[in-house]
């Protein structure tokens, strides 16, 4: 199998989450009146997948056609039939009119709007960028509709945390051992974020072990900078810091139109 940005999400979602956060995030989509919903950064199909099984009518679009490839698997294998395209964010409002209740950005996607093909990406372009695809995201939202977009967490701001290690607990998956270590460094001055997964397998009886290591560079994109552009969009109200059960990896933002 081809150890690609889709298969390497898709397996780091497995250390990340489990149900209670599809359980909450429908708790408050429901209190939000949301019924279609554009997932505009699907990855593999988190949340999506979960969502068109509670009953909301999905459509996914990602601009990588590597996550998508294992979204189609991963959607097929859990019998759900949700549409999906690629399209970059900056041309939403070429293909759908005001037409969602709810756009989501979620996964600190956002950051990396200049970085998912680019090994040496320009990060200075990533602000206009950012800008452009938030007015998108607006652009295909109903009148009331909301939007949720999701970054780094606050705390990655200070100096402390400007390299982070983090190792996951191991986890038995198709007859592998898998563990899993995030080296991320933020730079504050010049605002990057660094990302670098390591990934091994060792599959069990036997002495074969398999390394995948990857490196992706963002914009470290502040949280004041992301309100900022939403208010700039359209947005009326913009809610800091929503607080959703099983969501402990990033910081949440609301936008409503």
């Amino acid at each position: 199998m081809q150890r690609d940005i889709g298969w390497i999400w898709d397996l780091c979602l497995k250390f990340m989450y489990n149900g209670e956060y599809a359980n909450s995030l429908d708790k408050f989509l429901k209190k939000n009146n949301v019924k279609r919903v554009l997932d505009a950064s699907c990855g593999v199909g988190f949340p999506a997948i979960d969502l068109s099984k509670l009953g909301y009518d999905v459509f996914c679009s990602d601009g990588s056609g590597e996550m998508l490839n294992m979204f189609d698997k991963n959607a097929a294998r859990e019998g759900v039939k949700i549409e999906s395209k690629k399209i970059f964010w900056q041309d939403l409002s070429k293909q759908f009119g005001e037409e969602f209740d709810l756009v989501m950005c979620r996964g600190n996607s956002l950051p990396y709007v200049v970085s998912w093909h680019n090994e040496k990406p320009n990060l200075k372009k990533a602000p206009a960028e950012i800008e452009e695809s938030i007015r998108n995201f607006y652009s295909v939202l109903k009148p009331d509709g909301i939007c949720y977009i999701d970054l780094s967490p606050r705390e990655s701001f200070t100096p402390k945390l400007t390299h982070i290690i983090e190792e996951f607990e191991y986890q038995d998956i198709n007859g592998e051992k898998i563990t899993m270590i995030w080296d991320i460094k933020h730079d504050l001055v010049n605002h990057i974020r660094i990302w670098n997964p390591e990934i091994t397998m060792e599959k069990k009886g036997s002495n074969i072990v398999e390394k995948v290591n990857i490196y992706y560079k963002a914009y470290h994109m502040r949280h004041s900078e992301l309100v900022s552009m939403m208010k700039t969009a359209g947005f009326k109200k913009v809610e800091k810091y929503v607080d959703l059960a099983g969501e402990s990896n990033y910081d949440i933002f609301i936008g409503y139109k």
